[in-house]
């Protein structure tokens, strides 16, 4: 992907970069990002590989893995199945599609050391960190690099956010 090109070249001229060449590799491959925070003891929701060849095998992954099942292709290719298998947004009392913004004092203590944990894993850059509350604790779903900031949602919570980006970019090229 260009992103991957670009974070690269810019490393490789010393140029400061806000997501690495490897942790833009970490988070477009669904399955080395789910191996390495499961031996880094972040929690992960149960997950297992279907090939091409075992999906026909969907009633017996929804027994045992349940709903709400999220699929991905494990290196991040983006995909849109034809028009008959595609799945319909139901509204089901499981149903992930709710977000929510909270100011960052008001998040619980658990959800902040699972998302740093989790990022503590790729380095020093700028993410996005997907958790599903399950139970008292949280799972990590997955790490987005170079995250679409929501003006509805980031915007409102944390005021200062563009100036602390800016902050940490200049940072960054004043330590290079």
């Amino acid at each position: 992907h260009y992103t991957f090109e670009f974070a690269r070249r810019a490393e490789q001229l010393k140029m400061p970069v806000i997501d690495s060449s490897r942790a833009i590799l970490a988070c477009s491959n669904k399955l080395y990002l789910y191996e390495l925070m499961v031996r880094s003891g972040v929690p992960m929701p149960p997950t297992t590989v279907v090939t091409r060849r075992g999906r026909q095998h969907v009633d017996e992954l929804v027994q045992r893995l349940g709903l709400p099942l999220m699929v991905k292709i494990p290196d991040g290719r983006r995909y849109r199945p034809d028009p008959g298998n595609r799945i319909r947004r139901r509204k089901h009392p499981l149903d992930m599609s709710r977000i929510e913004a909270l100011p960052l004092s008001e998040v619980p203590e658990r959800v902040l050391q699972t998302a740093r944990r989790a990022v503590h894993q790729l380095g020093n850059g700028l993410f996005g960190v997907d958790l599903r509350q399950q139970g008292q604790g949280c799972v990590l779903l997955e790490i987005i690099d170079n995250p679409w900031i929501r003006g509805d949602i980031e915007d409102r919570e944390a005021k200062d956010l563009y100036e602390r980006l800016a902050r940490a970019f200049r940072q960054r090229l004043e330590n290079r």
